[in-house]
């Protein structure tokens, strides 16, 4: 039952509804809960502030893809979620891994910790994402494009960090983690002048390119962990 002049239903069931569509210049807020599923699209409508929640649940991957920047799908375990005309989107669930894939467009992306375990990751090419921090890994496709990424706040998280860029990719801040960080990129990975990257765990960049390697500026210091 809905009490649509304020915009509230309530907790009863129902089934056999493929697309849930929000009122336009509203703001409307989508929550599946663990066991809430939906065949076709959720829509948040025209215009207004409208976001999807994740609520509750546990799960080996979450995974998350954006085709523009309010559209896109969520997947928990194999479970696929289409969402349209959405700005952020809320994962309020346990998982051992996050995955998320941006879109194709130049992505500059920043991945920031709220507090002791909500991570955000916002991109000028889709929604800002917000997840519970996953207890193994957060892996990032940045999409074709020249990408840049920055990480803030992330030194108390200690699963392992991956960031995966087909072409060229740009680290312009400070990254301090408690687990391990890799970075691949087919072009060229390219640390911003001043940058500091300190890891507890291990650290790995990979360029995938059939060009000489050079090293310019870059003084390494490598911690005795013994």
């Amino acid at each position: 039952n809905c009490d649509w002049s304020s915009d509230v239903c309530s907790s009863d069931l129902f089934s056999s509804v493929e697309n849930l569509v929000g009122a336009a210049d509203n703001q409307d807020t989508f929550v599946f809960q663990a066991g809430g599923s939906l065949s076709g699209v959720v829509d948040g409508g025209a215009g207004g502030f409208d976001s999807v929640v994740l609520g509750g649940g546990t799960y080996e991957t979450m995974r998350f893809e954006a085709f523009s920047a309010d559209s896109g799908t969520i997947e928990r375990d194999g479970d696929v979620l289409r969402y349209s005309g959405m700005e952020p989107v809320a994962f309020n669930t346990t998982s051992a891994n996050v995955e998320i894939a941006l879109g194709p467009l130049d992505n500059v992306a920043a991945l920031t910790r709220l507090s002791d375990d909500r991570l955000q990751l916002s991109s000028t090419n889709s929604e800002s994402l917000i997840f519970d921090a996953p207890t193994e890994s957060v892996t990032i496709h940045l999409g074709e494009g020249a990408d840049s990424i920055s990480i803030v706040g992330l030194s108390g998280y200690t699963g392992a960090l991956n960031i995966d860029d087909p072409d060229a990719i740009t680290l312009s801040t400070d990254v301090l983690l408690g687990g391990d960080f890799n970075v691949r990129s087919n072009d060229a990975i390219t640390v911003a002048d001043g940058v500091t990257i300190d890891v507890e765990g291990d650290l790995l960049f990979r360029v995938d390119a059939s060009l000489d390697l050079t090293w310019t500026s870059m003084t390494p210091f490598f911690k005795d962990k013994t």
